[in-house]
């Protein structure tokens, strides 16, 4: 009764496409996003709410893949984390181009301040470099060849917890469509660390 046969075929996407069209053109100039990432939607939305819990093991495969054609945002972080393990999450999304935040009311709690500081100063130095990290390419992780401290660290990820063990400085390099290359750098610890990305 669909009107198309059976499997196969594009139906799910084609119609789905129409649909946000439809929905754009009732609501012009209005920012259009989506949960989660789809790659055949990149072209029907302004951005993408990347919520899912973000394991240590990841590798910044979406923006390696997609920089400079969909914007992702979100990252992810509960209360309870101490600041080290804030960083962490919302520094490893900074560097891989997403524009950090969906975070609840607690971020504005006295108790938060700093959180909320590193929060809006990631905020700033994304809004200051649009031209790599929303238009430009993830060239990849760039490597720190000065000794820094290893951060241990719990993550809780759908009510279990899993070791997070990062190095307290990372960085990645970005070109920007007139070539210009950038090297973002996120300091994790509460300590001042070297960076030496040769």
């Amino acid at each position: 009764g669909h009107g198309h046969s059976r499997g196969g075929g594009r139906h799910w996407v084609g119609d789905y496409v129409r649909m946000v069209e439809d929905i754009r053109a009732a609501h012009p100039g209005v920012p259009l996003t989506s949960e989660n990432f789809s790659e055949p939607y990149i072209g029907s939305f302004d951005g993408f709410l990347t919520w899912s819990p973000n394991y240590p093991e990841d590798i910044p495969g979406i923006p390696a893949v997609y920089s400079g054609y969909a914007i992702c945002f979100g990252s992810l972080a509960i209360e309870g984390y101490d600041l080290e393990t804030f960083r962490q999450l919302v520094g490893r999304c900074f560097l891989w181009g997403g524009q950090c935040g969906w975070l609840e009311e607690w971020l504005l709690e006295d108790a938060h301040r700093e959180k909320f500081d590193y929060l809006v100063r990631l905020a700033e130095l994304r809004a200051g470099a649009l031209e790599f990290f929303s238009d430009g390419e993830l060239v990849g992780e760039v490597a720190n060849r000065a000794k820094v401290a290893k951060l241990h660290q719990k993550w809780e990820l759908w009510n279990r917890k899993v070791d997070a063990d990062f190095p307290a400085v990372m960085a990645t390099r970005w070109r920007a469509p007139s070539g210009k290359e950038m090297v973002a750098v996120a300091n994790y610890s509460n300590a001042e660390q070297d960076f030496d990305g040769g």
